[in-house]
C-alpha cells in the first residue's frame, strides 16, 4: 500500500531543491559580479593625470608669462648694495611731488595685483603636480597601458616640466619682490610729505591707513598666498638649471609648498 504522504514529501523535497538551486545561482551570480568588478579600471592612471596637470599649467602659463613681460617689474627695481649705505645717490624713482608719488604708488600696486592672482592659480596646479608625482609615480611605478620605456620617458618629461614650473613661479616671485620693494620705497618718500602743508601735504592719519593696507597686500595676506615660498636660492637655481630632480630635496620643497596656501604661515 502506498503512503498517501509520499507525494507531499516528494513535493516538499522538489521545492527545497528548487529553492537551493535558485539560491546557489544567485550567490554565484553575485560572486561573479564582484570578481568582475575587481578588474574594472576607473579613470586615468596616475602618470597620465600628472601629465594632464602639466599640460594645464602650460596653457595657463603662456598668457601669464606674457603678463610678466608687459608689467616690466624690473623697471622699478631698487638698487641694493653696500655702497648705498655710505653714498647718497640720486633715487631714479623719485617723483618729486606728492601727486606723482601717489600715482606711482598706485601703479606699482596695480602691477602687483595683476601678477599675484594668476600666480596663485598656477601655484595650485604646481602643488597638485608635485604632490601626485612624489606620492604616486615613484621609480618603481608600473603602468598597465604603457611600456617601461614609455613610462621612463614620461617621468623624465614630468621632472623637466616641474623644474620649468619652478623657474616660472620663481620669476613671478622675484617680480613681486621688486614691486614690494618699490611700493615700500615709495611710501618712504611719501612720508616726507606728512604735515608739510600746501598742495604736497598728507596727514599722518592718511599715511597710516595707506601703509596698513599695502602691508597686507605685499605680504600676500590679501590673497591668502605666501608667494615668497617660490623664491629660488642659489642651490635650487643650480639644481633646476642642471635639470636635476632630487627626490629628497623635492620632498622638503613640497612641505614648504603646502605652506604657501596656509593662512598665517610665513607672514
Amino acid at each position: 500500500m502506498t503512503n498517501p504522504y509520499d507525494d507531499i514529501f516528494e513535493d516538499s523535497e522538489k521545492e527545497k531543491k528548487q529553492t537551493q538551486s535558485k539560491t546557489n545561482k544567485r550567490e554565484f551570480s553575485e560572486l561573479e559580479f564582484n570578481n568582475e568588478s575587481d578588474f574594472v579600471m576607473d579613470g586615468k592612471e596616475s602618470l597620465d593625470e600628472v601629465l594632464d596637470n602639466i599640460e594645464l599649467f602650460k596653457i595657463q602659463a603662456e598668457p601669464f608669462s606674457q603678463l610678466l613681460t608687459t608689467t616690466r617689474a624690473v623697471d622699478h627695481k631698487i638698487t641694493k648694495n653696500i655702497f648705498s649705505l655710505f653714498i647718497i645717490a640720486t633715487d631714479p624713482h623719485n617723483q618729486k611731488n606728492l601727486r606723482k608719488e601717489r600715482k606711482y604708488h598706485s601703479l606699482l600696486k596695480k602691477k602687483f595685483n595683476a601678477i599675484i592672482l594668476p600666480m596663485k592659480k598656477l601655484a595650485k596646479i604646481h602643488l597638485q603636480t608635485v604632490l601626485q608625482f612624489n606620492n604616486d609615480v615613484g621609480d618603481d611605478y608600473y603602468s598597465v597601458e604603457k611600456t617601461d620605456r614609455k613610462v621612463k620617458l614620461d617621468r623624465l618629461e614630468v621632472m623637466e616640466s616641474i623644474n620649468r614650473q619652478r623657474r616660472i613661479l620663481g620669476n613671478a616671485a622675484s617680480d613681486l619682490e621688486i614691486l614690494k620693494d618699490g611700493i615700500e620705497k615709495t611710501e618712504d618718500r611719501i612720508r616726507r610729505y606728512i604735515n608739510v602743508g600746501g598742495v604736497d601735504n598728507i596727514s599722518r592719519a592718511e599715511y597710516e591707513v595707506i601703509t596698513e593696507k599695502t602691508s597686507t597686500l605685499v605680504t600676500g595676506q590679501d590673497y591668502k598666498f605666501n608667494y615668497t615660498i617660490f623664491n629660488i636660492n642659489r642651490f635650487d637655481k643650480a639644481v633646476i638649471t642642471l635639470g636635476i630632480y632630487m627626490k629628497k630635496t623635492t620632498s622638503q620643497y613640497l612641505e614648504n609648498l603646502k605652506k604657501a596656501f596656509e593662512v598665517g604661515i610665513g607672514y
